[in-house]
């Protein structure tokens, strides 16, 4: 086809010449802009990814791990010295019993330690070695009588099966 036929084309149907060549260039601009979209949405995945294993985060995981663990055991042994401490009639009167302050300490550290484990953008990953990925919701730390000299003695053993 000649330019002139074109031409001639063009002069019988402009908008229909015109038309198409628009589709043709939104056709175009959506195609790219589906090219760069998925660039985009797998370059922020793979940002996502280095900012797992990189220092900042490794150094934040093993941090909060090893914080928590330890306060775990700080207050399971807290706990099991307070239990084993007589009242006199100067001891002072509390209206909620020290015991259930503790579980409810405990408790919570351990579901901290436990989320930060499961969590693949936090610990799971990244968490340091020689740490349980995860503490049991052991017996002895429930109830009205909880016996947290027993759940010291598990936490321990525990620690060192993962090492």
């Amino acid at each position: 086809m000649s330019w002139e036929d074109r031409a001639d084309r063009f002069e019988k149907k402009p908008i229909s010449t015109g038309v198409r060549w628009g589709l043709i260039g939104v056709g175009v601009v959506v195609f790219f802009a589906v090219i760069f979209g998925a660039l985009s949405f797998g370059g922020a995945w793979a940002k996502k990814g280095a900012d797992v294993v990189g220092p900042a985060n490794v150094e934040k995981q093993y941090d909060q791990v090893i914080t928590n663990w330890e306060s775990l055991t700080s207050a399971a042994d807290n706990a099991c010295m307070a239990a084993g401490a007589t009242s006199t009639d100067n001891s002072p009167t509390f209206v909620e019993s020290p015991a259930m302050a503790y579980v409810s300490t405990y408790r919570s550290i351990r579901v901290d330690y436990n989320a930060a484990q499961a969590d693949l953008f936090k610990a799971k990953v990244v968490g340091p070695s020689g740490y349980p990925s995860e503490i049991p919701n052991f017996v002895e730390a429930t109830g009205q009588t909880p016996d947290f000299c027993s759940v010291g003695t598990q936490l321990a053993e525990l620690k060192a099966a993962a090492e």
